[in-house]
């Protein structure tokens, strides 16, 4: 299943950031700079974090088909091969500050003629 969010993000009485696969942050640099330790786990913290659940879904990821797992506290996805695939987090406008980024793309719009604006991809392991 899919749940869209729309909700101050760093407002983590709202949003809980452990079943998060995907995200899009608009935020300024000082926004991503509090909000990256909530949303991108230290290395020692997702080892830390399992998933012995329950089947709750089948997705397919680039064209190989993926299962969701569940239990009381976190969600991981898995490959059906056992790879976990990484949380995917765009941002719009402003870059995580020293993080390198998967891709960067430039979003034209159309009511301001020769604007583009930067969208950046990160994959984090979760």
């Amino acid at each position: 299943s899919i749940e869209i969010i729309c909700a101050n993000a760093l407002d983590t009485t709202i949003v809980d950031y452990s079943k998060a696969t995907v995200l899009f942050l608009y935020l300024v640099p000082r926004g991503l700079r509090l909000i990256k330790g909530i949303v991108w786990p230290k290395k020692e913290d997702a080892e830390a974090v399992g998933g012995e659940g329950g089947d709750i879904a089948i997705g397919v990821e680039g064209g190989e088909a993926s299962l969701l797992s569940a239990d009381a506290t976190t969600t991981t996805i898995t490959t059906m091969k056992g790879r976990r695939l990484p949380r995917r987090i765009v941002t719009y406008m402003a870059p995580f500050e020293n993080t390198p980024h998967v891709r960067k793309e430039y979003c034209k719009v159309e009511h301001q003629q020769g604007a583009a604006w930067p969208v950046y991809l990160y994959h984090v392991d979760i």
